[in-house]
């Protein structure tokens, strides 16, 4: 995997930029005594940080004892291919996705991934399909390694298992889980460079049996000044023997409205032929 030796790397530098005097003012005060029933102070809290907008996580987690909700209000995807000598086209349509975060204690958050309406649209040759319905559910636990707090590198560990609730093959046929590990680095002031692995187990229909699947993803973000936050990320997925390489380069714009409130907007342009064509997308996430 690309990213891994590039995480060793970043590893092994953040330990001594960690040592770095980078204090922030919830350093000063020991935040492992709030949990989900005692809340840590508003005074307290760290940055808001989503995952939704991109392929590439935070390795942040919500504060002990607060939530946050992060919709796609709509994403969109259109994949224009040829198929078995055939000209296929499909149109797929995610309304209002839901990410639903708690978090448990200062370094711990819990996590759950709703799919509750998706449509995909396609045609092959002559013929055409449309399925519509519910999707899966993914639930996650966030562990914060290192800089959830302060410091120039942060790491966390994220478990995760999505269970097959969809219709119509929407989604996964059985179980399936693995381990995220995001990354992310401040290069300098108001300049980030992120990285995620994603190593998991999904079910192959045709061999009847397990395969890994492996995705990766990189990220380049700045600050324009207080309220806008943009990132250019590539994102591949591979894995499975039948499956061909998924590759897309995506783009997208954050803007903060409140230090709890956030909207964003963007789009994935794929750079192979199995990958869809372009997807563009609107979310909004909030923090209480």
């Amino acid at each position: 995997m690309w990213n891994s030796c590039l995480i060793a790397v970043l590893l092994m530098c953040g330990s001594a930029w960690a040592d770095e005097p980078d204090q922030t003012p919830s350093e000063e005060f020991d935040k492992n005594y709030f949990h989900l029933f005692d809340p840590t102070f508003p005074k307290l809290m760290r940055e808001m940080a989503t995952d939704s907008h991109g392929a590439t996580e935070t390795p942040y987690t919500v504060d002990a004892g607060h939530f946050q909700v992060e919709v796609t209000l709509v994403r969109y995807a259109h994949n224009d291919d040829f198929l078995d000598g055939h000209h296929g086209v499909s149109e797929s349509w995610e309304i209002s996705p839901l990410l639903l975060k708690a978090g448990l204690f200062n370094h711990i958050d819990a996590e759950l991934l709703i799919e509750p309406y998706t449509i995909v649209h396609e045609e092959v040759g002559p013929d055409s399909v449309t399925r519509r319905g519910f999707g899966d559910l993914t639930v996650r636990l966030k562990a914060n390694a290192l800089g959830n707090d302060g410091g120039r590198v942060a790491v966390a560990v994220m478990p995760y298992f999505t269970l097959p609730t969809r219709d119509n093959d929407l989604g996964e046929t059985r179980i399936a889980g693995g381990f995220i590990l995001p990354l992310s680095v401040r290069i300098k002031e108001g300049l980030y460079l992120d990285l995620t692995e994603k190593v998991g187990n999904v079910w192959n229909k045709e061999r009847n049996r397990y395969d890994s699947e492996f995705s990766q993803s990189i990220s380049l973000g700045r600050d324009f000044g207080r309220d806008f936050f943009a990132y250019v990320e590539f994102f591949s997925i591979v894995g499975q023997r039948d499956v061909p390489w998924i590759g897309s380069i995506d783009t997208g714009l954050i803007y903060s409205l409140s230090e709890n409130v956030q909207f964003s907007a963007g789009i994935n342009i794929g750079v192979t032929r199995a990958a869809d064509d372009w997807s563009p997308f609107i979310g909004v996430a909030y923090r209480y």
